[in-house]
């Protein structure tokens, strides 16, 4: 399926039909990748398509590639988004990066000593215990 999937004028998408949304995308250029098509949530017509990129044409194997779609499949019946789960996790950072952004910020609003004050705190209390890792929250908690 995949070496016989030939460029043509304009992008298209060749559907698999043992998994509904799960299919070949072809750009005219020849550029191959597995997509997988759906409806997040409740899902019905009435919801907006979502397409997830599941990988280039070479870096899985239809099956491979079928075996992913499934388990997002899966995620989607049961009410998620898959999509949306990647995209919020990739505006999610890490706390330290946070924090940081905040010392920048606060650098020409506050005077020196609060400054070092703040930056002392952080270094004492935030840095050297258990806020390393991802926190849940995104750029948009911080914008007021």
């Amino acid at each position: 399926m995949v070496d016989a999937a030939e460029p043509r004028a304009a992008r298209y998408i060749i559907f698999d039909t043992a998994v509904p949304g799960f299919g070949l995308r072809v750009t005219p250029n020849g550029a191959k990748s597995w997509i997988f098509e759906y409806r997040p949530g409740e899902g019905g017509r009435r919801v907006s398509k979502k397409r997830l990129t599941l990988g280039s044409g070479t870096d899985f194997t239809p099956d491979q590639a079928r075996k992913t779609a499934e388990q997002y499949r899966s995620i989607g019946k049961t009410g998620g988004d898959p999509q949306g789960e990647k995209t919020n996790k990739r505006e999610t950072i890490a706390c330290n990066e946070l924090a940081k952004e905040f010392l920048e910020h606060i650098e020409e609003k506050r005077s020196a000593s609060t400054h070092s004050g703040y930056q002392s705190t952080l270094n004492n209390h935030f840095f050297a215990n258990v806020w390393t890792t991802q926190s849940g929250l995104n750029r948009s908690h911080g914008t007021r």
